[in-house]
This record gives C-alpha cells, structure tokens and sequence, in this order.
C-alpha cells in the first residue's frame, strides 16, 4: 500500500542517513588521528569563544594558560578557540591590562567565525537549547581548524563534548563556572517563582510552566548524556559542585572543587587607614548582577543614616562592558538614570571598562564591598574585595555563602544579605560600629589565602596531569 512504500522510504533515508554519518565520523576520526601524530608535543585545546571579555573567567582561563606553560613549557601547545574579532596580541594586551597576567606570545589563536550561533540574542526562545545546538556547530568548526590531543572547556559549553570525543579522539575535560541547567532552575520554574529564568509570564500561567518543566527537564537528560563524556571535571565552588554531582549523576569525589585565583598579593598590602566612607561594587554590568539592589539599597541606606554622615559616603560601581552586548550599554545608562530619579546622582558613580590601577586605587580607599548576584557560581570580586580590606556583603547564596564569606575560626568575615532592606541595615551597621567593622575586616582579609594563583595553579596541574 501507500503508506507502507512511504514508510518503507523514511526508514530507506534514515538508514541511508545514519551510514553516511556514521562513514563521515570514522574519516574524520582516521584524519584527526593522523593529523594528530605530526605533532610531537601535547596539542591542549581550550574552547572559550569569548577569551576577551575581561571578566572573572577569562581571569580564570590565562591564569590556567600561564602556570601550564610555565610547568610544562617544552611539552605542550596551547591553543585557544574564540570568536573575538580582534588579533591575538590584542587579546594577550587585554589580558595584561586588565589581570596583569602575562600570557606567553607562542600561546596559538584559533578565530572561530560562527560565534554567532552561540549568541543569547539569536535564540530569544528555548535559549538553552538553541545555544547549546549552536555550540556543536561552533565545535566542529573548531576541530576542523584544529583537532587537540586534550580539549578543555572554560565556559560551559558541555554540548561540543562529544564532538571533540568521537569524531577527534581527544581527552575530554573542563572547569565548570555555572551548570546550563541545575536544580535550582527546574525548582523555580516548578514552584512558580519569577526569576531570572523563570519570567512573570510563565510564573503566571499552569500551562506554560508545565510546559517549561517538560523541557527543562528533557535539556537536563540531553545535558546529562554530553557530561558524560568528560574525563576531568573541575568546578569552581562548593555550589556548582553540587550541581553537577547531581546534574551529571557523577561521584563526588570525581569532581574536584579548586577555587578560581585570585591575585591577592598587592590587594594584602594596601592599608586599613586612612579610608573613605565609600562603597564599592566591581562586576560585570550584566543582569544577572543585580546592580539595581545595590542602587535601591544604598538610597535606603542615606535614608537610615544620620544627617552628616549620610552626605559623606558614596557608592563606586565598577563593571566592564563586554562590546558584543548592547544590553549592557543600556543597563549602565538606566543605572544613572535611576540615580538622579532617586536624587542621589552625586552620590554615585558609575564607572565603566576601568584600567587595573584605577581597580585598585578606588580599592584602597574603600571601606565597604557590596555583592549583590543571587545564585554566584562563585564570587572572583567578593574575594578581591576582603583581600583589600573591604568588608563584604554578598548576597545570601551559593559561593558567597558557603566557600567565601564563611567564618574563620568562628569569627566574622563579612555579612549575607538577600533583599533592599538587609543589605542597608549592613552597611549601617558597617558605617556606624567603626571598633566591630575593624575586626571584621582584619577576618576578611585573613581567611582569602585559600584563594591564591599559586594553590590554584598546583591543584589544576596536578589534575590536568
């Protein structure tokens, strides 16, 4: 009949289509393979497509680049896929500038021309998924320009795993910021919370949450199968850790936790006093951030405060504005905007792509440090700001919470806040207790030697190894 010949057919094509792919995969694998005995060294591939932003992972990335060349300089390569239009020196010069990180000039750049398809902004529904189909073309793009005995992943693009493993036979590994997907999205989206990932549109609506839980749930199993394919995963904090120990469904303890470096050594030496009644925020101005909390809290804060002292402190926000997203530009202008609404515009100050000295002159000035990121992977400037003798308050969550402003021998290093009126009622406390908020801030700056390059470096070697 018809549908028997029609049926016949799709099975004939499908059939047809997978020994095709299947012949494809096998070639590739034979030309990677003897591509990859030419080369006498270790060929380590690190996928990071946006090595330029100048953030706290990037900070991660040459760090890593630097300590392995340094150890193991003569034996291996390093190339680095990105999608930055610009040179590589203009990337190493970045990566000066802002870290102070000297990343070694035969370190190899591999420009990826189909960024594009991991952008946010191509995929404004189902954007998990999207991204995630547009990093495998993005992958084999990158194996095609340059198939590594060792490939790393430093941004969370899990999904190019298999491709790097099956078609290029290489080691699988990577350093995990924050999970694609993690319990505490699918908990959102169930229990009908607005959030970042969870708009008031759907909160709103029983069929479109359940709607979202069915693929939520199906990315969390297709996200759960590429994961697999790592042989090395390490993971920033504590929080990302039990994320993807239940994610992945992977053993604890095959999944190693080494803190992201933190450049701690000059931040140490800058003096406790004299000080001005500043408070400081550093962070990327993306949403996620929150830096809006931080504005409403600190009007809150002039509100509470005596007279006098609330016309003498201020409020720094520093960030970097990444070029390939608009929508930072507009979330630094509607921060300025909110502040001469607020009236307190000559109180703030919003600085934008700041130079490292400019980072750490505003940092030995400063008394109090202000973190505002629900759900931090982990908390790179929270850090900063102990190490130079600021007193945190970080929201009440992930890394702050349990791998950072955590006590040090039973006694305070900072505060832990989650709304407008308790992160005020911190820096009040802050501003008006000068004997506490010294201790605090001498526990601070005691309990970030965890966080070093050095302990950093040795750990993700001996790893890597």
């Amino acid at each position: 009949s018809l549908q028997l010949m029609v049926l016949f057919s799709v099975i004939s094509w499908a059939w047809n289509m997978f020994v095709f792919l299947v012949l494809v995969g096998l070639l590739i694998r034979l030309w990677s393979t003897l591509r990859r005995k030419t080369n006498k060294r270790t060929v380590l591939g690190i996928f990071h497509p946006y090595c330029n932003d100048g953030g706290g992972g990037e900070r991660v990335l040459w760090r890593l680049v630097e300590s392995l060349k340094k150890k193991k300089k003569d034996k291996i390569d390093i190339v680095i896929y990105t999608g930055d239009n610009v040179s590589g020196e203009s990337i190493i010069n970045t990566a000066k500038e802002r870290f102070g990180i000297i990343v070694p000039k035969d370190t190899r750049f591999v420009f990826l021309k189909s960024r594009v398809l991991v952008e946010k902004r191509l995929w404004p529904r189902f954007t998990m998924l999207g991204q995630s189909l547009g990093s495998i073309i993005l992958g084999l793009e990158a194996l095609f320009r340059e198939c590594p005995d060792v490939y790393l992943d430093t941004m969370g693009f899990a999904f190019t795993f298999p491709i790097f493993s099956l078609l290029g036979g290489s080691v699988i590994g990577c350093y995990v910021h924050y999970p694609t997907i993690s319990d505490d999205m699918l908990q959102n989206v169930s229990s009908g919370a607005n959030s970042v990932n969870n708009s008031k549109a759907i909160a709103n609506s029983t069929t479109k949450t359940k709607l979202k839980l069915i693929y939520y749930r199906f990315f969390a199993i297709l996200y759960r199968l590429v994961g697999s394919f790592a042989s090395l995963v390490m993971v920033n904090s504590t929080w990302t850790k039990n994320h993807i120990v239940s994610v992945w469904n992977r053993k604890s303890s095959d999944t190693y936790l080494v803190y992201p470096p933190v450049d701690c050594h000059g931040l140490t030496e800058l003096p406790f006093h004299p000080r001005k009644p500043i408070v400081l925020s550093i962070g990327q101005y993306r949403k996620e951030k929150d830096h809006m909390l931080q504005l409403d809290a600190f009007y809150d804060l002039l509100k509470k405060l005596p007279e006098k002292k609330s016309r003498e402190v201020s409020l720094v926000m520093i960030g970097s504005v990444r070029q390939h997203k608009k929508g930072d530009t507009r979330r630094v202008e509607r921060l300025r905007a909110r502040a001469i609404e607020l009236g307190i515009q000559s109180q703030v100050n919003v600085v934008v792509n700041a130079t490292g000295t400019e980072v750490k002159n505003l940092l030995s000035q400063a008394q109090v440090g202000i973190h505002t990121m629900k759900d931090e992977h982990f908390g790179i400037s929270v850090v900063e700001l102990m190490a130079a003798g600021l007193v945190p308050i970080a929201h009440d969550s992930a890394g702050p919470k349990y791998d950072i402003v955590r006590p040090l021998d039973g006694k305070q290093t900072g505060f832990l806040a989650q709304n407008v009126q308790e992160f005020s009622q911190a820096m009040e406390f802050l501003f008006t207790h000068p004997e506490e908020t010294e201790k605090i801030r001498q526990n601070a700056r005691d309990s970030v030697a965890r966080f070093s390059d050095e302990e950093f470096a040795r750990i993700c070697i001996e790893y890597l190894e």
